[in-house]
């Protein structure tokens, strides 16, 4: 009899729910951060907005609007366990672009290749993954996830380095081209209103 009881409360109890996978990039519409590039002396900032999130099968795509001296221009993601993908833009050929893979590990790489209008020809990145460390910007403390960019365009070299953190994305961005560096910071996050 104690067994029996034993089994029914067993198959009675509820089963945990799985863990949801960290997203490295927001999936809620409203969700606004302000972007500040510093170069050269000059600090210029973006504000991006989720316009509009549509999920199937665990894959969110994200549209997000960046205004930037007035003018706004919209891009696309993909983004799910597997990671963060860019979507091509108008003009754009190819798949969508892996910009940060998951699951990260230190030393993992890929490489992408994009062409379209006003590219100059294809361009083709390679992606490292370092380790994950605290960095602080402008918008607080993170954990993120550090990804090496060499972007190959027109016989020129492009680096860049950005972290990334859970739910938030790319929390900060620092490139050089042709000598200069410029540094890219998140000055604010306000998550959206999940429905």
């Amino acid at each position: 009899m104690f067994v029996t009881a034993l089994l029914a409360a067993t198959l009675a109890a509820p089963v945990p729910k799985a863990k949801a996978p960290e997203l490295y990039f927001p999936t809620v519409e409203g969700t606004r951060y302000v972007m500040q590039r510093k170069s050269g002396g000059e600090t210029v900032e973006t504000t991006h907005t989720v316009t509009k999130v549509v999920e199937k099968d665990g894959t969110y795509t994200v549209t997000v609007s960046r205004e930037v001296s007035g003018q706004v221009v919209e891009f696309k993601y993909e983004v799910s366990a597997n990671g963060v993908f860019a979507l091509p833009r108008g003009g754009e050929k190819g798949e969508p672009r892996a910009v940060f893979k998951r699951p990260a590990k230190g030393g993992d790489t890929w490489t992408t290749e994009q062409t379209g209008p006003g590219q100059g020809g294809t361009r083709t990145t390679t992606y490292t993954v370092g380790k994950e460390e605290e960095v602080t910007v402008p918008a607080g403390k993170f954990k993120a996830v550090v990804v090496a960019a060499e972007t190959t365009l027109g016989g020129r070299v492009f680096k860049s380095t950005s972290w990334y953190a859970a739910g938030v994305g790319v929390v900060k961005t620092v490139a050089q081209s042709d000598g200069i560096e410029q540094v890219q910071e998140m000055k604010e996050f306000t998550p959206g209103k999940a429905k």
